[in-house]
């Protein structure tokens, strides 16, 4: 559809061979700034509150990183 937006991640083996809990936190990074980077195209096209989105996002990915593998 005209409005679909795509993100794409490419993981270096650098990546893999990191311990668990820094890959976590990495992954939190890289999801955060992916969907910082959709709703913001998305923004323009869609009347919807991103930044409450985005917010509510965080909170569970935050809660996500502190948990220990």
């Amino acid at each position: 559809a005209a409005s679909d937006v795509y993100k794409r991640q490419v993981f270096e083996k650098a990546f893999s061979e990191l311990p668990r809990q820094k890959q976590k936190q990495l992954l939190c990074t890289y999801f955060i700034h992916a969907v910082q980077q959709i709703t913001s195209r998305l923004g323009k096209k869609v009347n919807y509150n991103f930044s409450l989105m985005t917010d509510d996002f965080k909170s569970i990915l935050e809660e996500w990183c502190k948990k220990q593998i």
